[in-house]
């Protein structure tokens, strides 16, 4: 931790110039987070740009840069959804993506464990 840095703070905000704009700063994070929500985040059209970074290999955390809406005219930019509220899909969508997943690897163990005790394994 830095100086000033207050102790289990999991997730810090830094807000661009307008809501469509932020930096999210989470500590005890890394590429694995960063790179699947980045993904998740960009799949959303709300998402115009979505960006993560390791500050320092040596310090565990992980910034990601959002900004929603349209990039262009003023017309596309008038009504832009706030970017905590896209990253809160975002990381609602990431979550049903991972509770699926382990559903499917628990069903694929299962079935493993009952063909091994059964003997119809194909190799």
């Amino acid at each position: 931790r830095g100086p000033g840095d207050a102790p289990d703070v999991k997730l810090r905000i830094y807000p661009g110039k307008d809501p469509s704009i932020a930096t999210f700063l989470w500590s005890d994070e890394g590429h694995t987070l960063g790179n699947s929500l980045r993904h998740v985040l960009m799949s959303n059209p709300k998402t115009s740009f979505c960006g993560y970074t390791i500050p320092h290999p040596l310090e565990p955390k992980m910034k990601v840069h959002l900004r929603t809406g349209k990039a262009g005219t003023e017309e596309e930019d008038a009504d832009l959804p706030p970017a905590c509220e896209v990253l809160k899909e975002g990381l609602h969508e990431l979550s049903t993506v991972m509770q699926h997943t382990l559903g499917m690897f628990k069903t694929a163990l299962t079935k493993y464990d009952t063909e091994k005790k059964s003997g119809d394994m194909d190799m």
